[in-house]
């Protein structure tokens, strides 16, 4: 009983590291830099190893199986959960960040020191997630809208080229329309009296003729004109 009651040193330990469910060895996992994880103030991991388990002990004999230690993971948990003295800490499905884990005691009337450990634990982003591929995307969306911007402009002036084309073939055609209609009155009332003139009038051979020419030339305009209303 005077065993239990005396003030110790505590101290609290990484007794196992494993991501992804496999044991980190500092000698081949990359993650470590060659040294233990009791050595390690930062913890880096790649998008893929979110799945993380920490094994710590307090080291602290004289009671087995009570709650001694609390641990949380600063940016992911909001409370301290607490544990007994051998604490397996496990967090899956960790997303991209950076995060701090806090161990410490419960019971500060046990300990002459303050028994507190903490682990700098950083997990990256994919690399489709990461700033310069955000920059790329957005560059990307940039090219994109200034393209379809491009070719809207290009499609509406093509249209409104298209409209001022109608307008002016339909100006044309009124123009060519009235214009005929126009020449081919006149030309009506020529004929006419020409008519009149080669039947009731007595003219010289020499006259005739002339009338002959001018009924031949106005009807060939009066055919042309007609040709080009049909048209």
């Amino acid at each position: 009983q005077n065993f239990n009651n005396n003030r110790i040193k505590g101290s609290l330990v990484f007794t196992n590291l494993q991501i992804n469910n496999k044991n980190a060895v500092p000698a081949i996992n990359s993650n470590l830099n060659g040294k233990d994880i009791n050595y390690l103030q930062k913890l880096v991991l790649k998008y893929n190893q979110n799945i993380l388990r920490l094994d710590c002990a307090l080291l602290d004999y004289r009671f087995k199986n009570k709650e001694l230690i609390a641990y949380r993971l600063k940016g992911f948990d909001s409370t301290w959960y607490k544990t007994d003295q051998n604490a397996q800490i496990t967090y899956t499905n960790l997303p991209a960040g950076k995060y701090l884990l806090e161990i410490k005691t419960l019971r500060n009337d046990l300990y002459t020191n303050q028994v507190y450990r903490s682990l700098s634990i950083v997990v990256r982003p994919a690399p489709w997630k990461t700033w310069w591929a955000y920059t790329i995307y957005a560059i990307v969306i940039i090219v994109l809208i200034v393209i379809v911007s491009r070719t809207l402009l290009t499609m509406l002036k093509l249209r409104h080229n298209i409209e001022l084309e109608k307008r002016l073939a339909a100006l044309k055609l009124n123009f060519f329309t009235n214009v005929s209609h126009e020449l081919r009155t006149p030309l009506t009332l020529i004929l006419g009296p020409l008519e009149q003139l080669s039947k009731k009038e007595q003219l010289s051979p020499e006259g005739n003729d002339y009338m002959e020419v001018i009924k031949k030339n106005a009807g060939r305009m009066t055919h042309y004109i007609n040709q080009l209303l049909d048209l």
